[in-house]
């Protein structure tokens, strides 16, 4: 028993410390976004801007109770004024790397195929662009889309093809 927990302990530590990225573009947005709030003395944000920050990165749907979730498992007090930039890279870096990059496509995939269907049919996604988006969007110029994305040359798209883009 004492060996079972000394290994789980070990793995967690491992997983800690394994190198975790996020794509370049993604950091410097964030370097962007945390440079518009950031306090060069103090050299931190509020917690409540750093919740704004996480928002534009498609964090929109977390509660400010997740949000403390979020902060506890970065080892983050929530009491805490203050968090610096290389603390809210840590989050966006965790759930980026632990299928976050996977829920954002399936969301907007979601959007595009509001009756859930196996696949996304392109006359109910002109529907979507032009009464909910107000997208000005011609069947050729989505049927051009559609070519990209769907191998099979099908009105439809699944969500691997989706993906695959």
């Amino acid at each position: 028993m004492r060996q079972s927990i000394t290994r789980r302990s070990t793995l967690q530590e491992r997983s800690l410390s394994k190198p975790r990225k996020i794509p370049d573009y993604l950091r410097e947005d964030l370097k962007i976004a945390f440079s518009i709030y950031s306090d060069i003395e103090s050299d931190g944000i509020s917690l409540n801007q750093a919740q704004s920050i996480l928002w534009g990165f498609g964090f929109w749907r977390m509660t400010h109770k997740e949000f403390e979730i979020e902060l506890a498992e970065s080892r983050i007090n929530p009491n805490k004024p203050k968090i610096t930039f290389e603390e809210l890279l840590d989050i966006i870096t965790r759930r980026y790397n632990n299928g976050g990059k996977f829920n954002r496509i399936k969301e907007i995939y979601d959007i595009l195929n509001p009756k859930e269907n196996s696949e996304a049919d392109i006359r109910e996604m002109l529907d979507i662009f032009h009464e909910y988006l107000e997208i000005p969007v011609s069947e050729n110029e989505l049927n051009d889309i559609f070519e990209c994305f769907d191998s099979e040359s099908s009105p439809n798209i699944n969500i691997s093809e989706f993906i695959k883009v």
